[in-house]
């Protein structure tokens, strides 16, 4: 199993797996990580451009910028 924290460290860019192509992609960085209360999930917060506050996401949700 691959540790979440440290693939997903913070200012690392991120990018949505999917998206609408019909729409510019958003590019992303991740501020941190939250478990999820009901699975335990570790989950990654990242901060969207124009986004008030961080957004959590799952792992296999988001792909890391090289």
């Amino acid at each position: 199993m691959n540790d979440v924290r440290a693939d997903f460290r913070p200012r690392t860019g991120v990018t949505p797996i999917r998206w609408n192509p019909d729409q510019p992609r958003p590019f992303g960085c991740v501020n941190g990580h939250a478990e999820d209360p009901i699975t335990g999930e570790t989950l990654v917060m990242v901060r969207w451009p124009g986004a008030p506050v961080d957004t959590p996401h799952r792992p296999a949700e988001l792909a890391i910028l090289d």
